[in-house]
């Protein structure tokens, strides 16, 4: 095996999430070293133990927390501190669906809401944004929802604070073209995990992380722009989408 210093890096915002974890798994496969970063230490080091297991390196770790702006400029240097350079890129697999009962009438929840699934991520990638435009080179994969293409009824504060964050990638997106640095947007469905737990769905429209971590971190490294995951979302949120204004009010979707 390569030697760990040897090996590309990419930091993962968010590294203890079900999905985080998966995609970290699916990166080491590759070849890739992960960088941990979360805001529960004992989660972060059970992940990180898990992974060293798997495949005899060390796995560094960042303390992060999406809602600590103050420290978010400081995230190269902590990357820098921990593996000696900058990541070769930065996934951010941070997100936090509240109670929708709840949300409505809790202000500070749904600043919450919004500063995890909105704020917090654009000033973490703000900073390295700058130095991988510097550097020519790097990539940004940013996990967002299917739920960011339409606002409804059920859940219209997690909905619009991914919608807020589309709109973030598409302008870096625009920004970045030619200068070596891609940008990805990842559009998960329903994922069998802890976000959903309690919820009942269609059998039919959950995926397991895993199976997600595979395409997104495919999608992730081969540039691509936007990707749904599974690539049958495309077609479901497309009809969601397209359904005129009047006529929509009227459904329970």
């Amino acid at each position: 095996m390569t030697s760990e210093k040897h090996m590309p890096t990419v930091l993962i915002l968010g590294g203890t999430s079900d999905l985080g974890v998966c995609m970290a798994r699916e990166f080491l496969r590759r070849g890739w070293r992960p960088v941990l970063a979360g805001r529960n230490e004992e989660m972060l080091r059970q992940a990180a133990r898990d992974l060293e297991t798997r495949c005899g390196i060390t796995i560094p770790l960042i303390a992060y927390n999406a809602e600590d702006f103050a420290a978010h400029p400081e995230l190269p240097e902590q990357c820098r501190a921990v593996i000696g350079r900058l990541p070769e890129g930065v996934v951010s697999c941070v997100g936090l669906l509240p109670d929708p009962d709840s949300v409505r009438c809790d202000s500070e929840l749904a600043r919450t809401c919004l500063n995890a699934n909105l704020t917090g991520i654009i000033t973490s990638l703000d900073p390295f944004v700058e130095l991988f435009e510097q550097r020519r080179a790097g990539f940004l994969g940013v996990v967002t929802s299917v739920a960011g293409d339409r606002g409804r009824k059920s859940n219209y504060h997690y909905a619009a604070a991914k919608a807020g964050l589309d709109v973030y990638l598409q302008g870096l997106r625009h920004r970045l073209h030619g200068s070596g640095v891609t940008v990805t947007t990842v559009k998960p469905g329903y994922l069998q995990t802890k976000m959903i737990s309690g919820m009942s769905l269609p059998r039919a429209l959950i995926t397991a992380p895993e199976k997600a971590a595979v395409q997104a971190v495919n999608a992730i490294l081969n540039g691509r722009r936007v990707v749904y995951v599974p690539f049958w979302w495309r077609l479901i949120m497309l009809a969601v989408r397209i359904i005129p204004e009047p006529l929509f009010v009227r459904t329970n979707i």
